[in-house]
């Protein structure tokens, strides 16, 4: 079985209950490519972007809010 990476909304664990339900939008690792130009000199460089949890809601159990939750991921 292979893990799916995939952008879009999921349904995570609260970081101060434990419990199921806070709603987060996943946007996964990926590598973008840039070009930096200088005078007549091009050169192409790479980024590596780590994967990033957007908190959509608060937590339904423990009622922590949105702002909490994303300070602690």
């Amino acid at each position: 079985m292979t893990l799916e990476l995939k952008n879009g909304e999921r349904t995570i664990y609260c970081p101060f209950c434990s419990k199921y339900g806070v709603k987060a939008f996943y946007r996964a690792p990926f590598k973008g490519f840039g070009k930096s130009r200088g005078s007549g000199v091009t050169s192409t460089f790479s980024t590596k972007h780590n994967e990033e949890y957007h908190v959509l809601g608060d937590c339904p159990s423990c009622k922590a809010k949105k702002e909490e939750i994303k300070k602690k991921l």
